[in-house]
């Protein structure tokens, strides 16, 4: 949910909340009294979860595209807030008749923060960086269908693919995806330079980022001259700095159980809606018992999911059966292929060579993975599965789990948009490997066709809820 401020009008400050309407998120806002120290101009936001740095081109983390995208980082085009990919560095493109060439047509008159002016050297230098065998990019897999890259002019890119994509605009608009500039990159996880409309201005590490509008922006200067991140990872905090009108707005708030306490306050506004964050009790398939799919599907039928977001969510979420959010366009009612069911949970743990041996359960800081684990180690215990849990911070979840694969499960919610296409991906995290799966993925990406994709789209989720890849549970308010 997002809390928000009934003095400040949001219209004013959509490039900040630009990640938050892309995700959909909801926000929960406080009114600031004319006697405190406030400017209508300066905007405090709080957040759970503070970057490791502040690269998104370098990094998995959601927390830093929370900062820094479409704020400090821009792409050649962007996710509005209903989905769809919008013209941002890029005016316009055009598509060849095959679906194999695009020509981008770049923006003229853009300064990235340092007084570099952006052009067609940008656009090459940052997607051949994303490319390369030596990358650190977090989604390479977005580039990898590129067979070249050519500059046109100073303001035509022409990018050929080896196969069609329908699909590469909108890949384009990803975090991963935002425009570099070569002498600044090395120093971009501390002190980034982009083109967005603000600027980096101060990093208190453990309490804030600070952002300065830039008055050099190549669009509508933004209204807001200051903007802090302030990071609340215990959720107590979070709420002491809502109650006590510290900050003014507070995208994915996570304690549902204060929601009662909050409505009662005259100046807060709770807006609740749908976001892309599907929670799974994320599998590592690289442990003998949970490449079982007998094991996996034992803790499947295990999972009461609306007890679970009764308990943990206090009833603000959607249970979910596979790896797409259920306003989706192509979603499909899975609940019948791994319903709660106990005996039949037991039958398949039956089938597998598990005798009560330990498994761990990793929870990063947020307040859904925290208040989740303990009720899934009851219900996974209920059929004979012995759970450990272990609290971890966010960094180590990034460099054990996310990273090294070191683990055996862990909740996490993943919120990049339409993503389901990591299932594809061997080497991810979790090491699911299914062939079927690949081809599916690799036709959605070629097909244009909306009565093909729908069907594309169904068996894909098929896929994944019939091989209980992870334990699918609900989707983020």
């Amino acid at each position: 949910m997002l809390l928000l401020s009934r003095q400040k009008i949001i219209t004013s400050y959509a490039i900040i909340f630009s990640i938050t309407l892309m995700a959909g998120l909801s926000l929960i806002g406080c009114q600031k009294t004319e006697s405190k120290k406030s400017s209508h101009d300066r905007l405090n936001i709080g957040l759970t979860l503070e970057p490791d740095h502040l690269d998104p081109s370098a990094g998995a983390a959601g927390a830093i595209d929370d900062v820094t995208y479409h704020n400090l980082f821009e792409g050649l085009t962007h996710i509005d807030e209903n989905g769809r990919v919008q013209p941002l560095l890029a005016t316009s493109w055009d598509i060849s008749a095959d679906g194999t060439i695009y020509d981008f047509f770049l923006k003229e008159n853009v300064f990235f923060h340092n007084g570099v002016m952006f052009n067609a050297d940008h656009v090459l230098f940052t997607l051949q960086r994303a490319m390369a065998e030596t990358s650190v990019n977090a989604q390479k897999i977005l580039f990898s269908n590129i067979a070249s890259i050519s500059k046109e002019s100073d303001h035509h890119v022409r990018i050929t693919l080896t196969s069609a994509d329908s699909n590469f605009p909108y890949k384009l608009a990803w975090g991963d995806a935002v425009m570099m500039e070569p002498s600044s990159v090395a120093n971009n996880k501390q002190s980034p330079i982009g083109t967005g409309a603000f600027k980096f201005a101060e990093w208190k590490k453990g309490q804030s980022v600070t952002l300065m509008r830039n008055d050099a922006y190549h669009a509508d200067a933004p209204a807001l001259a200051k903007v802090v991140f302030s990071f609340f990872p215990d959720q107590t905090a979070a709420f002491n700095a809502i109650a006590s009108k510290f900050i003014d707005g507070f995208p994915n708030f996570q304690a549902a159980e204060q929601l009662s306490r909050l409505e009662a306050d005259k100046d807060l506004q709770i807006i609740l809606g749908s976001t892309e964050g599907e929670v799974i009790l994320a599998t590592n398939h690289q442990n003998s018992f949970l490449a079982d799919k007998n094991m996996r599907l034992a803790i499947a039928h295990a999972l009461n999911r609306q007890a679970l977001i009764d308990g943990a969510m206090f009833g603000y979420a959607t249970p979910i059966y596979s790896h797409i959010p259920p306003h989706h366009p192509f979603y499909r009612d899975l609940s019948h292929v791994i319903p709660f069911n106990l005996d039949l949970a037991r039958e398949y743990l039956a089938k597998t060579d598990y005798q009560g041996e330990m498994l761990y359960l990793d929870l990063p800081p947020p307040g859904y993975a925290r208040s989740a684990g303990e009720i899934i180690a009851n219900q996974l215990q209920q059929v004979g599965i012995n759970i450990s849990l272990r609290t971890v911070e966010w960094s180590e979840w990034l460099s054990r789990i996310f990273k090294a694969k070191n683990y055996d499960l862990t909740i996490i919610a993943h919120t990049e948009p339409n993503d389901m296409n990591i299932y594809a991906r061997d080497d991810y995290y979790f090491s699911y490997n299914d062939l079927h799966f690949q081809q599916i993925m690799q036709d959605i990406q070629h097909s244009t066709d909306p009565l093909e994709l729908e069907a594309l789209y169904g068996a894909a989720q098929t896929i994944l809820a019939e091989d209980a890849v992870n334990g699918f549970l609900f989707q983020l308010p």
